[in-house]
């Protein structure tokens, strides 16, 4: 049987028939009708894509992405559990649980968040472990350091000058309704920060290991992290000793506390993982959750079959990540000149523009329930940046 040659055999169209054809599918909506996520990122959307107009430089990770086990409790337990993977994030809350993990089984990769201030960095293996410490983010989830700035710099430096290692926190950002723009120019500017507090020096290879929420918004979130790539290029050219890597996880903003919507949550999860995947994110976090139920012969299956493949050629896709690219230079630039991440977080500024972009979102979906996932408020040094969940109604259940 002969194969077609759909772009040979079939006559061509032209571009006034094609958008002929588009008005007859809008019945009457104006041509140029913005989705509502696009209005939402500030993105621009075509109706019709003829011609590549733009060049966008292409970013492919040459190794396939890997998953990493999130951990926060029974590190033994659940690290068993998983014995099939390789790598894990044990999130630490005390030198007690610091202990524990010395007696997880050898031959994997453990990457060890800490989540407290050590007072002795001395009973750290770094032979065995990879600390992360991220105090800035610290500041902005809970709106205070673990100790005070100083002391919490200190440490960082001290850990730092030991591993080359920083992670940056930007799953904050997505939890609580930042759309892509602000996501991509805060990691940037909070990375700006913390290497205004170091001397990088050659040949050391510092890796930045940025954590990125993930939501279901399946193009919008995939050209993000092609912009982030891009843009990490753009401002951080001249140090040639810096690999960034980047972690995704799904963020939770737009899963439904509602007990039916378990499956409909473990969808979006889904949609966030492929997202990753064909992003090109060097790992992807899973975790269990309240939201769903945790699949993970699925998860490996998205892994498995994303892997092969590859978005080289949409013109849709390489069109909002440029958008997405360009705004958020630009706002990293205004951030910079402004005084950088911390000195606007102190400010409330960074705050104010989340909860713009948050009631936002709000007033362009209807939604069923609003939920702050914040326990126990305590007085803090400035205002944090506090994970949501925006409960979307669908018109079915309108």
């Amino acid at each position: 049987m002969q194969e077609t040659d759909f772009f040979r055999d079939f006559p061509l169209l032209s571009e006034q028939e094609i958008k002929q054809k588009i008005n007859f599918m809008l019945q009457g909506k104006p041509y140029n009708l913005q989705p509502e996520e696009a209005l939402l990122e500030e993105i621009f959307v075509q109706q019709l894509y003829l011609e590549q107009t733009d060049t966008i430089p292409h970013f492919s990770c040459p190794k396939q992405t890997q998953e990493v086990i999130f951990i926060e409790k029974d590190f033994d337990t659940k690290v068993k559990q998983f014995s099939e993977n390789d790598i894990f994030i044990l999130k630490i809350s005390s030198e007690e649980e610091l202990k524990n993990i010395e007696l997880l089984p050898l031959n994997k990769t453990y990457y060890v968040w800490l989540d407290f201030f050590v007072n002795n960095i001395q009973i750290l293996n770094f032979n065995r472990f990879i600390f992360l410490f991220d105090p800035i983010s610290k500041l902005t989830q809970t709106g205070n350091f673990y100790k005070n700035k100083i002391e919490d710099f200190t440490l960082w430096k001290a850990l730092f000058k030991q591993s080359k290692v920083l992670l940056i926190n930007t799953k904050v950002f997505a939890d609580a309704g930042a759309i892509n723009m602000q996501q991509v120019a805060y990691l940037f500017s909070i990375l700006s920060d913390y290497l205004s507090e170091i001397e990088l020096l050659e040949p050391h290879i510092v890796k930045v290991y940025a954590l990125v929420g993930q939501q279901p918004n399946f193009s919008f979130d995939l050209a993000k992290l092609v912009a982030i790539r891009w843009v990490f290029s753009s401002i951080f050219k001249k140090y040639k000793n810096i690999d960034l890597q980047i972690f995704t996880q799904p963020s939770e903003y737009y899963f439904s506390n509602r007990i039916s919507q378990k499956e409909l949550n473990w969808i979006k999860y889904q949609w966030a993982l492929q997202s990753a995947v064909l992003g090109h994110s060097d790992y992807v976090i899973t975790s269990e959750s309240v939201f769903y139920e945790m699949n993970q012969v699925e998860i490996l299956n998205i892994l498995k079959n994303f892997n092969k493949k590859e978005i080289t050629n949409s013109l849709f896709l390489k069109h909002i990540t440029k958008q997405i690219a360009q705004k958020s230079l630009l706002l990293w630039k205004d951030i910079q000149k402004g005084g950088g991440y911390l000195s606007l977080l102190k400010k409330h500024i960074i705050q104010k523009k989340i909860k713009e972009k948050h009631q936002k979102r709000k007033s362009i979906f209807q939604f069923y329930e609003e939920k702050t996932n914040v326990k126990n408020r305590i007085k803090t040094l400035i205002e944090p940046i506090s994970p949501k969940t925006l409960d979307i109604l669908y018109e079915t259940e309108l």
